[in-house]
Parts: C-alpha cells; sequence; structure tokens
C-alpha cells in the first residue's frame, strides 16, 4: 500500500455517480440563446439560465439562428465533408481571417493549422515546438560539426597537443592521450554533443493550468488526478508557480545542457570550450487561467516570460482556448498585457458552440514548412466547421460582442464585488475579467459546521453549491476541474441583466445560508425540497455549531484516531442542529443518498487529559454512514462500501501521521477485527478490550443496583461459542458461581472446551490460594467437591485438567454443577444475568423467555439479540449494551453525532485514548480479544482515571 498518497488533496472527478446524488444529472433536451430546458419530475418543462455557458465554449449563446443558418447552407448547398488532399476553401478563408484579427493586436502574421479540439491544438504545439527545437539543435550541430572537420585537417599538417580539460574529456570516451587521430578525437566529440542533445525537452506551464487531457496535452496539465493514472506514458513537464519569478528562472537554469565547443590555442594546444543550451522547447501560459480558478496572469509576468522565450530562444505559447475569442472584452486575453506570443490556441467558442474546430496559430517567421506534412488530422479543416467558425468571427465584430462581454462583465463584477463585502467570509475572492469570473469561497474544511467541513475537504462543496443554484433557483453553473471551490461563470455575450440580476440574488441567498451554516437549507434539494419557492427566513445554526470546532493540541502529542459511524439516522441532528428540520424519514434519505459519496473526515480533535495529568489528542474520523445501512449492506452481503470506507479511513490516519486507530461500531465487524485492513505504520484496535472489561463492570454495578449478590448470581450465556461472549464467561467465572452456556440445538459440545477452560482457571484459583475462604465464583462453587479435593490430595493431574474436572463434575454432581450446557433457551428462566451475543439477524429474546425476577441482561450482540418487547413489558428486566465511560480531565469532551453526554465516551473509543495515554503503538485488540489484554486495558483505565459514568441502555458503539 503506497502510505505516501496524499488523501482528498485534489478535487474530485464529476462521476455519474456523484452527479445522480447531487442532482445535476439533468438531460437538456433543447437549448435556445441562454437558457436550457429539461423535463421535471412531473415531465413539465424546466428553463434554466446557463451561466456555465459550454465551459466556455457557448459565447454566442445556444443554437444562435445565424450559425444555425450557415449550417443549414452547408446541408442545402451539400458542402462536402470529406474532401482531404484538396483546397479548401473555407478552411483557407477560416485562417486569413483568424491571421487578421490577431494581426491587428500584435503586428504579426501568422500560419494557422486547423484542429477538432483544445486538446488537439495543444497537441500540435508540443510537436512544433519540438520541431523547431530539433531544427535549432541540428543548425548547431552542423556548425559544430564543420568546425570539428576544420580543425582535423589542420591538425594533420602540424603537430599538436591535448589541454588537460581535452585530455580527461576524450578519457570518458576511452581515448587515452596521445592515441587516436584527429578524426577519432573529432569523433568523440561530435558524438558526446549528440548524446548530450538527445535528452528529451523540457516544456514549461504554470501550477494550476489545465491544457487538455490527451497524451500530451496531460503532461502539460497540472492536476496530478489527471497526470496520476498515466504518469508512466511520458515525462511531465516543470510546473511553476505563477508570478513567481525565481521559481520561473531556476526552472529554465535547470533545463540547461552542456555541450563543447573544440578549439584550437596558439602552440597548437587542442583544447574544449563548454558552452550550455537551454533545452526548454516551449512555455505553455493561459493568459487567465480556466480550470484553476479563472486568475489572470499579471502584465509584469507575462513581460518576464516574453524577455526570457526571447533570451533562450524557445517558444512562448498563449493557450487561449478558454480565454480568447473575445470572451474577456478583448479577442486575445494576452492583448491587455502588450505580449505577443509565438504561438496562440485558440478553440472552444471558435466554433460557435456548434462546431467541433480549433486553431494552432504560429508567428510566420517561426512555423516550421515541414510541420504540415507529419502533423495532419482526418476531419481537421472541413468547411463545415470552417464556415461556421468564419461565420462566428464576423458575428463577434458585427454584433459588437467584445464590447458586450466587457459591460456585462463589468455589471456582473460590481454585483458579485457587493456580495464579497457583503459576506467576507464566505466569498474569499472575485476574480476574471469580462464574462470569464471566477467566484471562489471560502475554505470551509476546519469550519463549526460538520456538513460545510466535510464537503470542502472532500472538494465537494463547489458540486453541491452548483446543484443548489440549479435546483433551487434555475441557474447552471459549475467549478472549475483544478479548485473546486470556484464556481466559473462564462455566459454568452448576450446574456441579459435580468439573468444576471437573477444569478446575484441567487448567490446571495446561497451565501446567507453558508454563513448561517444551515445545512438543512443547502441539502434540502437533494430530497427535492425546494425551500425557496417561498420567502422563508433561514435560520442562523453558526452559533449552535460552534462546538464543533476543532482545537488542536499540538504537535508534540501521541496522535491516535478512532473510526465512528451514525449509529441511527436520527442521531444526524446532533451532528448538525439543522438536520433537526428533517423528518426522521428524511434523514435516512439522506444518509442513504450520501453514505457512499462521502469519504472519511477528521470531524473532531481535541486533547485528552488522564488524572494523571498525560495528555493525548484524539481525532475522530467519521463515517457517513449508519448502523442500519452496515447491517443492509452485511445481509446482502455487498460489504464494498464499507470495506473501501474504512480503508480509506486508515489512509488517511496514516496521511495524518496518527500512531494507533480505534475501530468504533461496525468497522471492527466489516474489518474482521482489524485483520482485513492493511498499514504499514498505524497500530490498530478494535476496542473490545475494554468494551468486554466495562461491560462486565456495568453488569456488576447493574446487579449491585437491583440487590442481585455475587454469591447468588446465575450467568446465561448465548453465543459463548464466540470470542468476545466467551471472554465474558472467562472472566465472570472469577465471581459468578454458576454458569449456563447456551448453544444451537445439536451443538452444545462445542461449549465443552470453554466450560473445560472456565474450570482449568477455577482449579489454578484453588491450587495458588493462600485463603480458600477469599475464593469467588466458580472456584468457590467446586473447591468442596470430591473432584478436587482428589486433586488437592495429591493425585496425579492429568494432562487437560479443566476438560477432567468437567467430566467427572457432570459425574459427580449431573445438574448441579456449577457448569452446564444447554441448547435451549428456556434455559434464561433462572438466569438472573445474562449475556448476549449471537449472531442472529432477528431477536430472539422476548419476554417469555425471562423469568420474573430481577433480571439484567448485557446484549452485545449485533443486531441486537433482545426484542423491544422486553424492555416495554418487563420491568423486572434491565438491559444494557455495557458502560459509558467518564473521563476524568475532558468534561467538555463532546462528539458531534454521537449520543453521549459531555465528558462522556463509548469504551471502544476509550481504548484508543488509553493507548495514546501509554504510547502504546502496538496492535492491541487485534483479531481475538484476549482475557491479558481486558485485564491490563482494566488497569491502565484505573491508572488514568477512566471509569463507568453509567450504564449503555441505547444502540450504540
Amino acid at each position: 500500500m503506497n502510505t505516501t498518497k496524499k488523501y482528498a488533496q485534489f478535487c474530485r472527478p464529476m462521476t455519474a455517480e456523484i452527479m445522480k446524488k447531487i442532482r445535476l444529472d439533468k438531460a437538456y433536451h433543447k437549448a435556445e440563446g441562454d437558457y436550457l430546458y429539461y423535463k421535471g419530475d412531473h415531465q413539465q418543462e424546466v428553463k434554466v439560465v446557463d451561466f456555465l455557458g459550454g465551459y466556455g465554449a457557448a459565447i454566442f449563446g445556444h443554437n444562435h439562428p445565424e450559425l444555425l443558418q450557415v449550417m443549414q447552407s452547408n446541408i442545402d448547398q451539400q458542402v462536402p465533408f470529406n474532401a482531404q488532399a484538396s483546397i479548401r476553401s473555407g478552411a483557407s478563408q477560416l485562417a486569413e481571417s483568424l491571421n487578421q484579427w490577431v494581426h491587428a493586436s500584435t503586428h504579426k502574421n501568422f500560419v494557422t493549422t486547423l484542429g477538432n479540439s483544445g486538446a488537439e491544438a495543444v497537441e500540435a504545439a508540443i510537436k512544433h515546438a519540438e520541431l523547431a527545437q530539433q531544427e535549432r539543435i541540428a543548425t548547431l550541430l552542423s556548425e559544430l560539426n564543420r568546425k570539428a572537420i576544420q580543425i582535423a585537417r589542420k591538425l594533420r599538417l602540424m603537430p599538436y597537443s591535448l589541454s588537460s580539460d581535452m585530455a580527461a574529456l576524450l578519457a570518458r570516451r576511452g581515448l587515452q592521450a596521445g592515441a587516436g587521430t584527429p578524426k577519432e578525437i573529432m569523433h568523440a566529440i561530435i558524438d558526446l554533443n549528440r548524446e548530450a542533445f538527445d535528452q528529451t525537452p523540457s516544456f514549461l506551464c504554470l501550477n494550476r493550468s489545465f491544457h487538455g487531457k490527451t497524451n500530451g496535452a496531460l503532461r502539460l496539465t497540472e492536476n496530478p488526478d489527471y497526470r496520476q493514472p498515466f504518469r508512466r506514458l511520458g515525462k511531465p513537464s516543470t510546473f511553476i508557480e505563477p508570478e513567481d519569478n525565481h521559481m520561473l528562472l531556476d526552472a529554465i537554469s535547470a533545463a540547461k545542457l552542456t555541450y563543447f565547443i573544440p578549439t584550437l590555442l596558439p602552440g597548437g594546444v587542442l583544447d574544449i570550450q563548454p558552452a550550455s543550451f537551454t533545452n526548454v522547447a516551449a512555455l505553455f501560459i493561459e493568459p487567465v487561467q480556466g480550470e484553476g480558478g479563472i486568475r489572470p496572469i499579471s502584465r509584469q509576468y507575462l513581460q518576464l516570460c516574453r524577455s526570457l522565450a526571447d533570451a533562450h530562444d524557445f517558444a512562448l505559447v498563449f493557450d487561449e482556448i478558454q480565454c480568447g475569442m473575445g470572451r474577456t472584452g478583448r479577442f486575445l486575453a494576452s492583448e491587455r498585457s502588450n505580449v505577443v506570443a509565438d504561438y496562440y490556441l485558440l478553440g472552444k467558442s471558435l466554433g460557435g458552440g456548434l462546431s467541433k474546430v480549433s486553431a494552432f496559430m504560429v508567428r510566420e517567421e517561426l512555423y516550421q514548412s515541414s510541420f504540415g506534412m507529419v502533423h495532419t488530422s482526418t476531419f481537421a479543416e472541413d468547411d463545415w466547421s470552417a464556415n461556421v467558425a468564419l461565420r462566428s468571427l464576423q458575428l463577434l465584430e458585427e454584433q459588437r460582442a467584445l464590447n458586450k462581454c466587457k459591460i456585462r462583465g463589468n455589471y456582473l463584477m460590481i454585483g458579485l464585488e457587493d456580495l464579497k463585502r457583503k459576506y467576507p467570509q464566505i466569498i474569499r475572492e472575485v476574480s476574471g475579467t469580462g464574462l470569464m469570473i471566477g467566484i471562489q469561497f471560502a475554505d470551509f474544511s476546519e469550519s463549526p459546521s460538520f456538513v460545510l467541513r466535510a464537503l470542502a475537504q472532500q472538494k465537494l462543496l463547489g458540486y453541491v453549491v452548483s446543484g443548489f443554484l440549479l435546483n433551487n433557483f434555475g441557474i447552471r453553473v459549475a467549478p472549475t476541474l483544478s479548485s473546486a471551490a470556484t464556481i466559473r461563470l462564462e455566459p454568452s455575450y448576450d446574456i441579459s441583466k435580468q439573468a444576471c440580476q437573477q444569478l446575484l440574488t441567487a448567490l446571495d441567498r446561497l451565501c446567507e445560508v453558508l454563513q448561517k451554516q444551515n445545512s438543512y437549507f443547502l441539502l434540502s434539494y437533494t430530497l427535492k425540497k425546494n425551500l425557496f419557492c417561498h420567502a422563508n427566513d433561514i435560520e442562523n445554526y453558526a452559533a449552535d455549531n460552534a462546538h464543533h470546532a476543532a482545537p488542536v493540541g499540538g504537535d508534540q502529542l501521541n496522535q491516535v484516531g478512532f473510526i465512528g459511524h451514525f449509529i441511527h439516522a436520527d442521531h444526524l441532528a446532533l451532528w448538525d442542529p439543522s438536520f433537526e428540520e428533517f423528518s426522521p424519514d428524511e434523514r435516512k434519505l439522506l444518509l442513504n443518498r450520501f453514505h457512499d459519496v462521502i469519504e472519511p473526515c477528521v470531524y473532531d480533535k481535541m486533547v485528552i487529559t488522564s488524572a494523571n495529568g498525560e495528555r493525548t489528542q484524539f481525532n475522530f474520523i467519521g463515517l457517513f454512514i449508519d448502523s442500519d445501512l452496515i447491517i443492509k449492506g452485511i445481509r446482502e452481503r455487498k460489504g464494498e462500501v464499507g470495506q473501501r470506507l474504512i480503508q480509506q479511513a486508515v489512509s488517511l490516519a496514516e496521511q495524518q501521521g496518527f500512531k494507533t486507530l480505534g475501530f468504533g461500531g461496525f468497522s471492527s465487524i466489516i474489518s474482521r477485527n482489524c485483520k482485513s485492513v492493511d498499514s504499514w505504520d498505524v497500530a490498530m484496535t478494535t476496542g473490545n478490550s475494554y468494551t468486554v472489561a466495562s461491560g462486565v463492570q456495568a453488569m456488576a454495578q447493574a446487579a449491585e443496583a437491583e440487590n442481585i449478590l455475587p454469591e447468588h448470581s446465575h450467568l446465561a450465556a448465548i453465543g459463548a461459542g464466540g470470542n468476545i461472549c466467551s471472554i465474558y464467561c472467562e472472566l465472570m467465572a472469577e465471581t459468578v458461581p454458576k454458569i449456563t452456556l447456551i448453544a444451537r440445538e445439536g451443538r452444545g459440545q462445542t461449549l465443552v472446551p470453554l466450560a473445560s477452560k472456565i474450570y482449568g482457571h477455577a482449579f489454578l484459583q484453588i491450587k495458588n490460594s493462600k485463603k480458600c475462604k477469599d475464593l469467588q465464583g466458580i472456584a468457590s462453587a467446586i473447591l468442596h467437591t470430591k473432584t478436587i479435593q482428589l486433586m488437592l490430595d495429591g493425585g496425579s493431574l492429568p494432562e487437560d485438567v479443566g476438560r477432567w474436572i468437567h467430566d467427572q463434575l457432570l459425574i459427580e454432581l449431573g445438574d448441579r454443577a456449577p457448569l452446564q450446557i444447554a441448547e435451549d433457551l428456556t434455559a434464561l428462566k433462572d438466569a438472573n444475568l445474562i449475556v448476549a451475543a449471537s449472531n442472529s439477524p432477528e431477536p430472539i429474546i422476548f419476554p417469555d423467555t425471562l423469568g420474573e425476577h430481577p433480571t439484567i441482561i448485557c446484549d452485545i450482540a449485533v443486531p441486537q439479540d433482545v426484542d423491544d418487547l422486553v424492555k416495554l413489558t418487563k420491568s423486572n428486566v434491565t438491559v444494557i449494551g455495557g458502560g459509558i465511560i467518564e473521563l476524568p480531565k475532558n468534561p467538555n469532551f463532546r462528539l458531534g453525532g454521537v449520543p453521549l453526554n459531555p465528558g462522556e465516551a463509548y469504551a471502544c473509543m476509550s481504548e484508543t485514548m488509553l493507548l495514546g495515554l501509554e504510547d502504546i503503538s502496538e496492535h492491541f485488540s487485534y483479531g481475538c480479544v484476549e482475557k491479558t489484554k481486558v485485564k491490563l486495558i482494566a488497569e491502565l483505565a484505573q491508572k488514568h482515571g477512566f471509569s463507568i459514568g453509567k450504564l449503555k441502555t441505547e444502540k450504540s458503539f
């Protein structure tokens, strides 16, 4: 397992599953202007204003009538589509028109190569840059070769010697001083230079860049989420932080390679002069980064890039696929900088939102004439697309589209800046220019609201915000791919003021929801509830959420983690107070909708202090799932979701540097008591040792409250063949004098080993006891039997003492033996202490199976063995699930979503805390529970002041 993998660091991909959960899965059947249409739940047509604009491709809106006419004309005139290897007039006119547009701002002429997509234009730029650099290298090598020949001819006619540098260099090639002819010496230098120039070229790009997802373009795209799966397919580019001048200079310096120039010095000394060559093929820049968060690059930085490209002779490429074509109020976004690039890339809006066409443009004097032969595309340069693109360029001018982008963009920016001033803690930044605008929301990853924290940490908030605006207000937006907290606005140049105001009003309501941390209003739309159809007041839950803040204890403390989940969907209201507004059924629907989408998060961090003053930091890793959903998965044998969530939680614990990780609730069951989980560094524990210890203590406490004396106790155990229940029996046998082990019908013999083990331990107690009157439990019950007395009188001990005692006591006492094995639940009637731990999927203990005397049942079965009717009708019966632990020095300890009072914890999570306090970093309750560890953890709890505060009577971990 790769423990260095960073957890949830980058934007999550928009899968069909996430789209469905967040209700972005609309099937749009009609588009017109700035509007899209889909069928609602009742097949009514729903109109949506489109501010996403095809990721910037729909600058003319949808199905612009002038462009539709061109397409219809293509059909009517039967314009050929497949006319390769011919003169294509449409493509020629498009290239000429593009050159006119670019020449107007750059005063340079450009040669255009058409393609089908933006990524293909990027690929063309990569290839052309490498072709141009190879030409430069070939010219340089030719000059070096010519010089080497001239020197070799001179050396044939004169005596010569080698400089120390030349001799050392030749030695690297296996030529010792005095060896080799002038021709061989020069060939050695030439070969060295060829090897030097044969290195893979460097491409420079900016952090948060996005240039496409084809293999070559992917090397230039910074987001590792897209590159990592294909990391073996090629060398990645060098990524530079935008505006960081030093980082850019360092990257160029690191790309330099050394070659050698042979030189004949006076006196016939053959020397070499080292020289450097900047092995950078091109620097790619989006003048306004799109997928990186709609971030304009400054004029000063672009000017620096231009000067460095000139100084080091590499291509400066402006990728204007998204920001070009007038979207920023200028035809080229880079015009504002007065910097002219060597290559320009256009796409998206070039096809008017209807045709798939792109353009790679190279300054005329830099164009490699052979490029048109080595780079071709079957469907590029078709007149169909070229005619649409040509009309698109004409529309930009005819309809004053560039000016309209500027005017409407300014209107939006003013409104958004007003919202930023109104909600400074919600909107971090408004960036962009023209109709390419980014709204960056604040970082909610440490928000007091668990919901906002989870969505932010997992890069889902931007998608939820998009779903919120779409389903509540009919506005279509989306986050940028590499900055999931940034919502992009890229509507058409003709977007109306009314539509812009509709957006600003909706964003105002959204910001109010986020500021008041009202997750009910934020997520209601996922359950098809539109709370904004009326002028509802949005209740403020920010103050209620204040205790959910996540304080950090310090780097020097032992860090332990604990995996937990919701016990019941109703506890969502304990996790987020606003969820109280959802009905119980809606809470279940919400969990069911998102349990396989929301990944584990660290929801709470708090310092735990023991009675002795030791401290550890406890980190609660929450799973967005409840017990019922987990049980359903187990019954249906669909445990993949649970297994995936747990492994993700372990990876998170590793990434966070936790030394120990506790498994609460069903996480221990799904992971087979931690054994099915892989981890190099994290010690794991189920917490079962302290759960058993506290359960035994809780039963004793409950028995005392009901005046059930230890010497008059009778324990019945269901499921004693299991590990945990058997440990209960072993421990309670030390105080309880009578035990009945209940097995399934015909399975009684399977419990004989446990009975034998208990007898064997009791005999050791007797044998090692100095005062027999102090003996309790089974040891006291068998002390005066003939069987035990015979063994104490010095008789030879059998190999299996416990089994021998078991068999002899059955002969001696029959059904009066203190340990009985039954195969019928009627044996429960005589018991006043019961441990229930069967693996039955349904309850098995009902009112009529129990006696009328005071009875304590510790139900640790999952699902529970005791039917709810027992609690309702049997007042003499107390049903518990163990003990609730009271922490010694943390009266304000509280976990969101966990139904405990402040200062209380479950035993399993308390065991994790104790291991942190003791700095135990080895697996503890791992696999089967061991009695020795149960006793050890009980001692540690006493040492650190952990105690049972109350009995556990509700479903819990």
